[in-house]
């Protein structure tokens, strides 16, 4: 393979590099829009049809977690709320249907029972998220779950922090800005992504005795 060679299938690899960081940056952009696109599973639709009785769920994978003394005062905890709230303790499990993953829970939850108000789904220590339905969103300035520790007292301390206000109208903010957001955010890290391979290459390069810059020898 002589030096033009090689350069050009550098550049191509360098490219490809780079439209994968710029794919990946869309898809994180569009990723949550598709949560409602995926059919919830047996297990969320037992979540949503025991919380049209009980703002609180806790089925057996989740009563280690959380026990029935527990669950009893949790659930005056939430009836004291100034904010309609339903919490979901359960073992997380990626075996039950067409469950995305625990991030868009909440959201699927909301969006499958269709009551208004703040949406918890406890899966166990780090692994626990809080948010609203359609519409609306927990206001920047309000509390986070602390998915560490007890089950209990983690919840209790979210929900007793929360205010009447807490809870706002969503006015379609995106952090990564929308789709063009999301491409430039993806232009950036693939560009990154493709600065470093290249650095990689010339240290190997450089460390095996060729020159760091992978350069066409010169016809002269």
């Amino acid at each position: 393979m002589n030096g033009a060679t090689r350069l050009a299938v550098d550049t191509v690899a360098a490219l490809a590099i780079g439209a994968a960081g710029v794919a990946w940056g869309v898809h994180v952009v569009d990723g949550r829009a598709d949560v409602t696109s995926i059919a919830p599973g047996d297990r969320v639709q037992a979540a949503v049809d025991a919380l049209r009785t009980d703002p609180v769920y806790v089925p057996p994978d989740g009563r280690r977690m959380l026990a029935e003394d527990a669950e009893q005062r949790l659930e005056q905890v939430v009836a004291d709320a100034p904010v309609p709230v339903h919490v979901v303790v359960w073992r997380a499990s990626d075996q039950a249907g067409g469950e995305p993953y625990s991030f868009t829970l909440p959201e699927m939850i909301a969006e499958e029972l269709g009551e208004p108000g703040v949406y918890v789904v406890w899966q166990g220590p780090g692994d626990a998220d809080a948010d609203a339905a359609a519409g609306t969103r927990i206001d920047f300035g309000g509390p986070d779950l602390e998915a560490a520790g007890d089950a209990e007292l983690r919840i209790t301390e979210f929900v007793e922090q929360l205010e009447a206000d807490s809870l706002i109208e969503d006015d379609g903010f995106d952090y990564w800005g929308g789709r063009d957001g999301g491409f430039a955010a993806g232009l950036m890290f693939g560009g990154g992504i493709a600065l470093s391979a290249w650095v990689l290459v010339g240290i190997a390069r450089a460390v095996t005795g060729r020159p760091f810059r992978n350069r066409p020898r010169s016809t002269r």
